[in-house]
């Protein structure tokens, strides 16, 4: 029969708690990245709303006190007599681990402003982009922030001081930018920190294991013939300490027995070969010189 010249697979300490560790290190470390895109987006949705709210106030304080000016961008004061900030509806309040996320660039930001009167005449616009008509519930909408069904614009209205409705946006062609380059963050420090922390994991592994082979190291001088070797237990962490006191213990044990053994081997062949010394004497005595048949026989009874 041919012989299985396989290496036989053998389980290892290790190698068994890097993969183990490894999977509850990426699956805690998928989880956190999630939450932390997450909190990512409800940061970046928060300055999209406070950005569109200052603009909206910049368009209120134009109406009420330089109508003359009203949406001329290179007059508007942005920040002037901004009304409260309202609660933005459908994006929930920032997360906390949300902290150190980069804000939104204003400046990156290309938004649009209109002002209606209550009836849907235009009265103003600046940038307004195509297709976004006057909605009667706008009026409803007075003092909040809203997503459009089509999720293509974030609005916010408020009324004017001349019975109309201002209303400013901003395309959400940049919010899905913004997702995309927080979720290529959060994938590329992913890609990147979990294998380093493994790596570094294996080697203090390495380094916490290390005791044990030179308990190994020493057996094996011992099993070689050198009896006289003993593990250092002062030396060695106090978690394996007790291993290797008890292992001294063991081995100076074997060795008062390996000493007695031999003792007892070296009396037995003493005792064993005075008696055959004397036959092998008398044998050679008895050959020594002619003898009779009674001479043989008190030979062999001696």
């Amino acid at each position: 029969m041919a012989h299985d010249r396989r290496t036989p697979w053998h389980p290892s300490l290790r190698r068994r708690f890097a993969v183990w560790f490894g999977l509850v290190f990426g699956c805690g470390a998928v989880l956190f990245r999630l939450m932390s895109y997450q909190a990512a987006l409800d940061v970046i949705a928060r300055d999209i709303d406070v950005h569109l709210w200052s603009r909206l106030g910049s368009v209120k304080a134009q109406e009420r006190f330089a109508p003359e000016s009203l949406l001329e961008p290179l007059q508007r004061a942005e920040g002037m007599f901004l009304p409260r900030m309202p609660v933005a509806s459908g994006w929930a309040a920032p997360h906390p681990l949300a902290r150190g996320v980069p804000r939104i660039d204003p400046e990156k930001l290309s938004w649009f402003a209109g002002v209606w009167r209550r009836d849907g005449t235009l009265v103003d616009d600046l940038e307004l982009p195509a297709g976004l008509v006057w909605q009667s519930a706008w009026a409803d909408r007075c003092d909040s922030i809203w997503t459009t069904p089509d999720d293509g614009f974030r609005l916010a209205a408020t009324a004017g001081a001349h019975d109309t409705v201002l209303v400013a946006g901003i395309p959400l062609a940049s919010f899905a930018a913004a997702k995309r380059e927080a979720m290529v963050f959060q994938v590329w420090t992913f890609l990147v920190w979990v294998p380093l922390v493994l790596g570094v994991v294996w080697l203090l592994l390495g380094r916490l294991l290390l005791p044990l082979e030179r308990i190994a190291a020493t057996a094996r001088r011992i099993g070689a013939g050198r009896f006289e070797e003993r593990i250092d237990a002062a030396g060695t962490d106090v978690e394996y300490r007790p291993l290797a006191i008890t292992l001294n213990g063991m081995l100076e044990r074997l060795d008062a027995i390996r000493v007695s053994q031999t003792r007892f081997n070296a009396d037995l062949a003493h005792q064993l070969l005075n008696p055959v010394h004397a036959i092998l004497l008398e044998a050679e005595a008895g050959q020594s010189r002619p003898r009779t048949e009674g001479e043989f026989g008190e030979s062999l009874a001696r």
